[in-house]
């Protein structure tokens, strides 16, 4: 079975996902041009996304195949990556890259084109550190108000933490 997501034209945004039989597109190859279009040409537009989400209005759009076992730019079961990552709904097609971007969870986070993922401002944390002498897991959230990294210690009494660039620890606040 091979995915195929349909993209807007004018943002490039995925809008949804189909699964096609192999043996529909077998005779043009799965990542051709030549499928993109038999996809294109034999999947209607959507009747619910063209009530509910676009008003009758349903935008021009255009197809291409994705993996779902491509992610971060890797293929988790270890074979060769495809397009950055499996996309679905709300994530982007760049071109350019030939690759699908997640989600954009901040405003303040960058392309990193090596992952194919988002990247904040200051490096993501570590999970866990020795703090009073006990190493603790944390968990980490991103403050995007103040573009740091803050958390909560995994033990009885919880602690708020907050990540020091400077010397790469957790400290408690």
């Amino acid at each position: 079975m091979a995915h195929f997501v349909e993209i807007r034209t004018d943002n490039n945004e995925v809008i949804r996902t189909v699964v096609i039989k192999d043996a529909d597109i077998a005779p043009f190859g799965e990542n051709s041009v030549e499928a993109e279009q038999w996809v294109a040409n034999n999947i209607k537009k959507d009747g619910w996304l063209n009530e509910n989400v676009f008003g009758g209005n349903y935008p021009e759009t255009y197809w291409k195949r994705t993996s779902y076992n491509t992610k971060n730019n890797q293929h988790i079961l270890g074979g060769t990556p495809f397009r950055g990552n499996g996309a679905g709904p709300g994530c982007t097609y760049d071109a350019v890259n030939d690759v699908f971007w997640p989600i954009k969870p901040f405003d303040s986070w960058t392309k990193d084109i090596a992952t194919v993922d988002w990247k904040a401002p200051v490096d993501f944390p570590t999970y866990s550190q020795n703090i009073d002498g006990v190493t603790l897991e944390i968990i980490p959230k991103w403050d995007e108000p103040n573009l740091k990294w803050i958390g909560r210690t995994v033990e009885d009494t919880p602690r708020n933490v907050e990540w020091n660039t400077t010397n790469s620890t957790w400290n408690i606040i």
